[in-house]
């Protein structure tokens, strides 16, 4: 099985790992900037590694970048590099993206994919693996990278219940997340107090659930997948800020 994949296209957006018809974050300023890794398990190993982060400028243009790649025995069969790409601005207080690009490299079957929003015209365009088409949007829409940051700001503001719609793939999407609980989890980074988090679904063949810790802006700190026989795991390595 193709587990960075796995985390790429599934678990990372629910980040993002991450998932309305808008994203209302209320907070009157953006996150911090900051560096973030994460050590990603299945099958009983470290299989993978995560790294994202937040950069600011003076301009009021902000970049939000990842990088997914595997490690260890999954390695030797499977070289995968996954890196995306945000750039986005603070907009009456919410996320606009302006750009999004996606890029798999390494492997057996190289990816790529851009996003371009025109939010005067109301549309984005899509071009994945050479091919352009575009797509209209409403206000509001995300890129799949920054709806990890939403959730973030929204459970800043407060919320319990999120929904949140993304352009990915030619297509609008929804996640949709709930607050279950609060519990102490313990890290390679440390051990934080957070609230627990699951992503809603429509079936019950896959579940996701997160752990977002206060005392870093509510970063994710732990998020888990469940599917069918396969579980994987992904924990805070290292935090800083910037």
């Amino acid at each position: 099985m193709n587990a960075l994949r796995c985390f790429s296209r599934s678990v990372l957006p629910a980040l993002a790992l991450w998932l309305l018809c808008a994203a209302t974050v209320t907070a009157s300023e953006p996150l911090p900037a900051f560096d973030a890794q994460y050590n990603i398990r299945g099958f009983g190993f470290q299989i993978g590694e995560f790294h994202s982060s937040l950069a600011n400028s003076p301009d009021g243009n902000y970049r939000y970048e990842t990088e997914t790649r595997t490690i260890g025995f999954i390695a030797r069969f499977n070289k995968d590099v996954v890196r995306e790409r945000s750039n986005w601005i603070w907009h009456n207080s919410i996320i606009r993206p302006i750009t999004y690009t996606y890029q798999r490299t390494g492997g057996k079957k190289s990816r790529s994919a851009k996003l371009d929003f025109n939010w005067s015209r109301g549309i984005v365009e899509n071009t994945i693996d050479g091919d352009t088409w575009k797509m209209p949007i409403r206000d509001g829409v995300l890129d799949r990278l920054v709806v990890q940051l939403s959730m973030m700001l929204d459970l800043k503001a407060g919320m319990r219940d999120m929904k949140y719609t993304f352009a990915d793939g030619g297509k609008l999407k929804t996640y949709r997340f709930r607050i279950i609980g609060e519990e102490r989890i313990e890290t390679p980074s440390g051990t934080y107090d957070t609230v627990k988090l699951e992503r809603v679904m429509d079936n019950d063949k896959r579940s996701t659930m997160l752990w977002c810790a206060p005392k870093l802006h509510y970063l994710p700190v732990r998020i888990d997948q469940r599917e069918k026989d396969d579980n994987y795991s992904m924990m805070l390595a290292k935090y800083s800020e910037r």
